[in-house]
């Protein structure tokens, strides 16, 4: 009799502790939910920030490998391969992910995520070709002419204002990529010339793929759009390399990779294009394109300051000025 009397004792003590921690879960929940809602503001923008270092990394690390031997062409290709299965793997880690994964783009969605793949593709090959052409430095200097392109692009759509401030910062921006591409060398005879082009016109294609994300961003989630994007980088970037560089598209020019090589492909795949490419994305879809443009400097300090000690890429005169700019 007295065990029959225990048992709804201990079901009631259950019941009642079940509904306090439920209740004690909804509060913090809620308290959760106000502080982003209060900080969103703050914790997108240092998300665009912590993208932005992170990129810094991720362009002197490749450097480094493309200095150690590590083909363009062999970057290129596995980068992207590593980064779109590891988006897919995220991709399928919730039913909803997987819903939205597998569900028909509308004839809108799709010529979004076309473009961004594109973008995603061209970009890649253009940093990194051009950073076989140049200097890490060179390059994360170069990437800043995203911000005033990003600008110039946001106010011909009508996203933004133009004002003396943005018109100044536009042009200040254009004149320092052309302090960098050597511009008054008129017989382009510099030794990073043509490097350093393929880098500005790398920045060219960033601004508008940062333009296309920031609708992509807000009408669907950002693992799906980058996975997506990045299948259709995959196809494009091995599709080409195939057709302009046979040779070391071989698999015995696979067998020859070096381990480290191999290290600056998975770093730069998961670090630089999936954790900073969702810090990067997060951060867009509370901000604007504009704002995810305007902390390139931080990349570049990033990766000035990790290419003099990983590199001993010390900057010139050149490089700091147009920085400065």
């Amino acid at each position: 009799q007295d065990s029959f009397e225990a048992y709804p004792i201990v079901d009631s003590g259950i019941h009642n502790h079940n509904i306090l921690g439920r209740l004690v879960s909804m509060e913090l929940s809620k308290k959760k939910q106000n502080f982003l809602g209060r900080h969103k503001f703050y914790i997108a923008h240092l998300a665009l920030i912590s993208s932005e270092f992170i990129w810094g990394s991720f362009v002197v690390v490749s450097k480094y490998g493309i200095e150690d031997g590590l083909s363009a062409v062999h970057f290129v290709c596995f980068r992207t391969l590593v980064a779109f299965f590891i988006l897919l793997l995220l991709s399928l880690c919730t039913a909803e992910l997987r819903q939205e994964l597998l569900r028909i783009p509308n004839r809108k969605e799709a010529k979004l995520l076309l473009s961004i793949g594109l973008c995603s593709s061209v970009f890649t090959a253009f940093l990194s070709y051009g950073l076989a052409m140049s200097t890490a430095t060179n390059a994360v200097v170069l990437e800043m002419t995203a911000i005033p392109f990003t600008a110039l692009i946001a106010i011909s759509l009508k996203r933004e204002k133009l004002t003396k401030l943005k018109a100044f910062g536009i042009v200040a921006g254009t004149v320092g990529g052309f302090v960098m591409t050597e511009v008054e060398n008129f017989e382009v005879s510099g030794r990073y010339f043509w490097g350093n082009v393929i880098l500005l016109l790398g920045g060219l294609v960033f601004s508008i793929y940062i333009i296309l994300c920031e609708d992509a961003y807000r009408s669907m989630p950002s693992i799906v759009v980058n996975c997506r994007s990045n299948f259709l980088a995959v196809i494009s970037n091995w599709i080409f390399a195939f057709i302009a560089f046979p040779q070391e598209m071989r698999i015995v020019s696979f067998d020859e990779m070096k381990f480290g090589s191999w290290i600056t492909i998975l770093y730069a795949g998961a670090v630089g294009m999936v954790g900073a490419g969702q810090l990067f994305a997060w951060g867009l879809k509370h901000t604007s394109s504009v704002a995810g443009a305007i902390y390139f400097p931080v990349q570049a300090m990033a990766g000035i300051g990790l290419a003099m000690l990983l590199l001993g890429d010390i900057p010139s005169l050149r490089p700091a000025t147009s920085w400065s700019i």
